[in-house]
């Protein structure tokens, strides 16, 4: 009697709708756990893309994001190439983080309008503080339309608020105008850019003392001589 071993090799199958995640609301600094929903006989290798990107060769079913922070935030596809088969989920899953010590959004410069002597430096910071933590596209536009160059960013990964400093140093007239704001970023679509406006300050005004010298004329008094001339 002959036996023969018949192997069947499964194509990739899809057992759910979508990747989940072990935590309903997550928080910055937290965890996240991603599992691919496609299998296949024998196993293939796995591979995770978040948003547009490539997609990693992690080798990994499960993939777990931690401590959470800013560079995670996004939707992530999971990849299956098996032997028969290559094939990606039909939808991303949104990974999301909340910042517990924020209760409000809020975008703004720190002061609508800044008088600046002419021929110094002047810095102005715009400021924000998301409910959600994200990737962040910040930039201050000078009146003309350019990107502003000289910024310095300031947050880190794992915070919902930071500022976005911006330094104009030598300012003249031509350098007057509304400066703006602007967060093009995901997290921030309902947020509208804020405007400083920096005018030349008028130079002060300095106190001047006037003094008026007056002449005044007296007239000598006769002085008689003693003992009398006598011619």
């Amino acid at each position: 009697m002959v036996c023969i071993l018949i192997c069947a090799v499964a194509p990739v199958q899809n057992r759910s709708a979508e990747v989940v995640d072990n935590n309903s609301s997550p928080v910055a600094g937290g965890s996240v756990t991603l599992t691919c929903p496609l299998i296949s006989n024998p196993p293939g290798n796995y591979s995770w893309a978040l948003d547009s990107g490539p997609f990693d060769r992690s080798n990994q079913r499960v993939l777990v994001l931690a401590p959470l922070k800013r560079e995670h935030v996004g939707c992530y596809l999971c990849r299956l190439v098996s032997e028969l088969d290559t094939k990606d989920v039909d939808t991303c899953s949104k990974v999301e983080a909340h910042c517990e010590s924020v209760e409000k959004a809020t975008f703004q410069v720190s002061a609508p309008q800044v008088e600046v002597e002419e021929g110094s430096t002047v810095t102005v910071n715009c400021s924000w503080s998301y409910k959600k933590l994200g990737r962040l596209n910040v930039d201050w536009w000078s009146p003309n339309g350019t990107e502003v160059d000289d910024v310095s960013f300031h947050s880190d990964d794992f915070t919902c608020t930071g500022w976005l400093e911006m330094r104009i140093e030598n300012f003249t007239a031509a350098k007057e105008g509304d400066y703006t704001c602007e967060d093009i970023s995901s997290s921030s679509n309902t947020i509208s850019p804020k405007a400083v406006r920096l005018t030349l300050a008028k130079p002060s005004e300095s106190n001047t003392h006037v003094c008026t010298l007056v002449y005044l004329y007296l007239p000598q008094p006769e002085v008689a001589m003693w003992p009398p001339f006598r011619g």
